[in-house]
Order: C-alpha cells, then structure tokens, then sequence
C-alpha cells in the first residue's frame, strides 16, 4: 500500500430552519445569456507521511460568464482573473501570488512558471439543462504538467460542477429532505477509500437554501487475497460542510468543506507501519460586491 506515500503533491492531488416549501428542481442553475459571477475558491490542504508535513494554502479567482444558451443547455467560460499558491514542508516553502508588484515576484521560482499562465487563462464549459458539465475545453491546464497533476480533470469538473447543482439533489425538496452521494478516491490500483456523503435541507428562507452535508467512508479493498495483516484501515475521519444555494439567482453561494482522515497500514516495502493523514479546508464562493 501506499506507493505514493512519499509523493505529498500526488497524495494531495488523488485525496463542499424555514416553513417546509416544496420546489420543483430548485437546486440546479438558471443560465441566462450574458450572466457573469465572480467566484473565489480558498483551500487549505495538509499531507502528513512519516512525519513530514507538506501545506498547501491556495485561492483561485475567476469569471462565470454565459455565452450562449440552446433548449438543452448553455456555454459557460471560466476565466481566472488572479491566483495564489504558497507550498510549505518543513523551513522550506515556495510562493506565488498574481496580484503582487512585479517587483516582488521572483521568476525563478518554479511556481511562477507553473501558475502564471493561469492568470487570464479561459476554460469553456458546456453545462447541460440540468446542470451537469458534460465537457471542459481547459487546454491551458492540460498542457502544464504541474497544473495538471494539481489540478486533474476529475477533480476540475467536480468543483466546477457545484457552481451549477447541487450534487445528487432531488427534483423536488422540502426542509428536511435528505440524500446520499458515494464516491471513491484510488490510493493505488489495490486500495481506495469510498466517501459517503449525506445533504440534509435545513432551511429555506429569503430565497436561499442552507444544506448541511455530513459523511463516513471506509476503505476499499480489491485484492480479496491480500492478507489481513497489510490491510489499510481509517483511524480517523471527520468531515462536515455546508452549501448554501441561492434560488433567486439560480447559482450556487456558498460551498464549504472540511475533510480530515488518517489512513494507516503496513508497507511491505519497508516493512513498517505507515500512517497518512489528509486534513483540507475548501470554500467556493460567489463574490456579490
């Protein structure tokens, strides 16, 4: 288990009450030609492997824009207007911020060749009628070996995706309603963990729905033969979150998550045990200002 273990950047990238009103599909966009949002999206990541910390604190800035609009769907470009990373492991750390003086960003950081190109840099979306991005044209992304290892196309379409719907939400809902989404993140060929995650409707009020989002997970095993000895197990998992949607806008407002776990088991390889946590902070936001 645990082959990326030592690779903190792969580790990062492979680990969002009122009157009971009934709604018909209330939590999936309403895109009109020429809509434009501004979003920030602000996270926190923490990789612990042998003992060793790697951070990452980031914020991404962009533009949602409406440029077309047929029966079945429309056409979104995502432009990113400003960007901030700062990677830290142990005295170490790097960092890049686009919205600094010239003078204070050393181009010889590895980080600025990575991330500058980012700024300015438009992804199109087609987003369907009921709210699924059903393809993402990111060339810029793709073609930047460390953008695309940071930011993979899974992960990429399902934060974009949360601007859009409210993931796995009913047509109709009222207070109260709850559901279930499961998804599952691959350690390696052999084991993943399977993330549940639960929404709950605990209030509509001025146009706006507060969900709060909870979750359990467990480990996934697909060699049924692999002895029980080095078996994976979770010795921690928290995770709690809220989305709040505004109807009124027909756009998400507000979308935060906090994940912590440790997966901890034996390396053959090393023949030890190998403990790894994963804490991240994520919140996406539309700025109204």
């Amino acid at each position: 288990m645990f082959k990326n273990a030592s690779n903190p950047l792969v580790l990062t990238a492979t680990l969002l009450i009122g009157a009971a009103t009934v709604a018909a599909a209330p939590l999936r966009a309403t895109l009109e030609l020429g809509d434009a949002h501004t979003f920030e999206l602000a996270q926190k990541t923490s990789v612990s492997v042998f003992g060793q910390s790697t951070d990452v604190e980031s914020r991404f800035l962009y533009e949602i824009d409406t440029v077309d609009v047929v029966e079945d769907g429309a056409t979104v470009n995502a432009t990113f207007t400003a960007v901030r990373m700062k990677m830290s492991q142990g005295e170490r750390s790097e960092e890049f911020d686009s919205e600094a003086a010239p003078e204070d960003i050393d181009e010889n950081n590895p980080m600025v060749g990575a991330l500058k190109p980012l700024v300015g840099a438009r992804m199109s979306l087609r987003v369907s009628s009921s709210g699924n991005i059903e393809s993402i044209n990111d060339a810029v992304i793709r073609s930047n070996a460390i953008l695309s290892q940071l930011m993979d196309a899974e992960s990429q379409r399902r934060s974009l995706t949360r601007l859009f719907r409210v993931e796995g939400a009913p047509d109709e809902i009222e207070v109260g309603d709850s559901w279930s989404i499961a998804t599952v993140q691959d350690i390696d060929q052999l084991i993943g963990v399977r993330f549940t995650h639960t929404y709950t409707v605990e209030s509509f009020e001025d146009g706006l729905y507060t969900i709060a989002m909870s979750g359990d997970a467990n480990v996934l095993i697909r060699d049924e033969n692999m002895p029980e000895d080095l078996r994976p197990e979770l010795t921690l998992h928290e995770f709690d979150g809220e989305v709040i949607w505004n109807a009124e806008a027909g756009i998400l407002d507000r979308y935060a998550i906090v994940t912590d776990f440790t997966l901890a088991g034996m390396n053959p390889q090393l023949g030890q045990q190998v403990e790894a946590r994963l804490r991240q902070d994520q919140t996406l936001s539309r700025i109204t200002d």
